[in-house]
């Protein structure tokens, strides 16, 4: 039935020209069926990307990414604070490099429940730069 419909509307504009009471039915659609038709198929098609969007999960919002990141350099810090209290209570040598990641992925894995390691590794190694005195850039950190 839909198809029939949509048919319809692809001939009736050629149909209106053949016919003797083509301005009618130009008219007809001109004013009314494409002003209706029009949004309603925009309006459905913004809907049906919608969804796409969020099944997909193709983009986050801004405020979202902005708490992740600020997650993840408490995440950094609590690694780091970890760290100096193990070296300030045994005679180790404290964390390693991979052993203070881990526990920032651990630790933003816990506040961010919904992300999984690969992002919330790679939202770390974000962090990493923008925090001065850790990661490769020490005290260079960007701003």
């Amino acid at each position: 039935m839909l198809q029939f419909m949509i048919l319809l509307l692809v001939l009736l504009p050629s149909i209106a020209f053949a016919t003797e009471t083509g301005d009618a039915v130009t008219s007809l659609l001109n004013n009314v069926v494409y002003p209706i038709l029009g949004p309603l198929l925009l309006g459905l098609a913004t809907l049906l990307l919608n969804k796409i969007r969020q099944k997909w999960n193709l983009q986050i919002s801004a405020d979202t990414e902005a708490l992740l990141l600020n997650q993840a350099k408490n995440a950094i810090r609590y690694a780091e604070e970890k760290a100096t209290a193990k070296i300030k209570t045994s005679e180790l040598d404290g964390f390693t490099g991979s052993d203070k990641l881990n526990t920032a992925i651990n630790q933003l894995m816990l506040s961010a429940p919904k992300i999984s390691g690969v992002q919330a590794e790679a939202l770390v190694h974000a962090a990493l730069g923008m925090i001065s005195g850790v990661g490769a850039t020490g005290d260079k950190a960007l701003k």
